[in-house]
């Protein structure tokens, strides 16, 4: 099969995760990835994530969401980081349609991809071949939080170009007040757009936590033991010098009295 991998957002654990999406979901089929990125990507990053996977489409987010100021009701999510997740997922699959049309290709497969969703067993797509042709869309179990697992999906065109636009939907959302949540967002819409042919798989995932991330936490955990450290000596030595003074001043009262 021809397969499209759709990637959004942070490049985290791109590097770490190449092998696995080559082994366990490219397996021998033919691919190409396409990717709208966070902004601000470190040049050095993103120069090495493109030698790596060749993305035929790479899109810098520029977060130009349109205004939701308005809806300021109660709401259990992120918005800054959902409305950019959704809003490059829209604009990832719009290039890559111009890219279809302009290159005349055809994809068996799209897979929308959170790229630092790691997968520790193989992804058989052959086997679901036969419910793509009949516009199924394919989510992973589990991770639904009160909605739809939005890490994963893969069907054909016509399913992820209802997928993929989630970002269109948003508005009609938020005037009925559905919490602001990506995953019960998504939930909604699918069901306003009557793509309810979902067929939910077992496969063993999980999250690949950025490194940097770890450093930090232990450089941070590393300075505050210092900083404790350094308070715990300071105290000491101004007892030190507390119980010198002391021991001058009633010195020299004794002298005194003699």
């Amino acid at each position: 099969m021809k397969i499209a991998i759709l990637f959004s957002g942070r490049l985290t654990g791109y590097k770490d995760n190449y092998e696995l999406i080559m082994k366990n979901i490219v397996s021998n089929n033919e691919v190409d990835f396409f990717i709208a990125h966070e902004k601000n990507v470190d040049s050095k990053i993103l120069n090495d994530f493109v030698n790596l996977y060749k993305p035929k489409i790479i899109l810098e987010s520029d977060e130009n969401y349109f205004d939701i100021s308005k809806y300021n009701y109660k709401s259990s999510g992120n918005k800054h980081n959902l409305m950019c997740m959704f809003l490059n997922r829209y604009k990832v699959f719009t290039e890559f349609e111009k890219y279809c049309d302009e290159m005349n290709k055809e994809y068996d497969l799209i897979i929308s991809h959170r790229l630092d969703l790691a997968f520790e067993e193989k992804i058989d797509l052959n086997k679901f071949y036969d419910k793509i042709k009949e516009d199924f869309l394919f989510i992973p179990s589990g991770n639904d939080y009160g909605g739809i697992n939005d890490q994963f999906a893969f069907g054909n065109i016509d399913v992820m170009f209802i997928y993929m636009n989630c970002y269109n939907g948003l508005k009609e959302l938020f005037e009925k007040k559905i919490n602001i949540h990506p995953e019960t967002l998504l939930n909604e819409y699918l069901k306003n757009n009557e793509l309810t042919n979902i067929e939910r798989f077992e496969v063993k995932n999980n999250l690949i936590r950025e490194k940097k991330d770890i450093s930090e936490k232990f450089s941070n955990k590393k300075e505050d033991i210092n900083n404790i450290n350094k308070y715990k000596y300071q105290n000491i030595l101004f007892i030190i010098l507390l119980v010198l003074f002391i021991f001058i001043i009633f010195n020299k009262i004794q002298k005194k009295r003699k």
